[in-house]
């Protein structure tokens, strides 16, 4: 048999070996966040419920809630700069970082389940996020050719919806708010278009890494960690759109 022939052969299998294994840890995150956000919901909807409406929190419940997404959202920032120093560093996988981002990702989610979204919107944006997801991550994992200026243009409609929403912000303050609707709308699909360019970008660079034999523990943490914040983004704000349009 040809060596080139099972050089390919063995290289695909190492491809396919590495990006189950980051498609594996994303999916680690994903549980820890979801198992966090139920939990930290439950607990504070058992131990501080409104006694007028149980369904809501009381003043101390809605306080813990409103620090405890503070002081999440701190941690969480510091935690994604503190990552990759640590593993230069240490030369070991940041398991501790990503796991601390994972539960303070469900600490402030938390909020989604005790504001009252149903369910149903909740699985119907999960099961949109995960389609969307898939078919771009397909894309970056089976194209030919470098997908780098896919990044490159979603940091060029990342900047300009920056500048639409801050023209549109002081539009409608001098204008009025009824165009508010229109304005979320379209900034919401242009943030929705970013993440898929990043989904399908992300993936491609993995190949790639795969590629030139970078395919280690800390590489596949690394880039599970960045799939699992485009999934994040893009759950979030599909969900936000399906609310915005169930109300009106």
């Amino acid at each position: 048999m040809d060596n080139s022939a099972i050089y390919s052969e063995d290289h695909k299998r190492v491809n396919v070996k590495f990006l189950g294994v980051v498609f594996l840890y994303m999916f680690l995150g994903l549980v820890i966040t979801a198992l966090a956000a139920f939990g930290f919901a439950a607990f504070l909807a058992n131990v501080y419920p409104d006694a007028n409406q149980p369904s809501r929190l009381n003043e101390v419940g809605q306080e813990i809630l409103i620090f405890s997404a503070i002081g999440a959202g701190i941690i969480s920032i510091a935690d994604s700069f503190l990552m990759p120093v640590f593993a230069r560093k240490s030369g070991r996988a940041p398991w501790f970082g990503f796991i601390l981002y994972a539960l303070c990702m469900g600490i402030m989610l938390s909020a989604i389940l005790l504001l009252g979204v149903p369910f149903e919107i909740i699985g119907e944006a999960f099961g949109i996020t995960a389609l969307i997801f898939l078919v771009m991550a397909g894309i970056g994992a089976l194209s030919k050719v470098n997908l780098t200026p896919l990044a490159y243009i979603g940091i060029c409609l990342l900047v300009g919806i920056f500048f639409i929403s801050a023209f549109w912000g002081i539009y409608m303050l001098i204008h009025g708010y009824e165009t508010y609707l229109l304005y979320y709308y379209l900034i919401s699909m242009g943030v929705i278009v970013v993440m898929m360019l990043f989904i399908a970008y992300d993936v491609n660079r993995m190949v790639a890494i795969a590629d030139q034999g970078m395919a280690t523990t800390n590489t596949a943490l690394y880039c599970a960690f960045s799939l699992y914040g485009d999934f994040l983004v893009l759950f979030i704000r599909i969900l936000y759109l399906l609310l915005a349009t169930r109300r009106n």
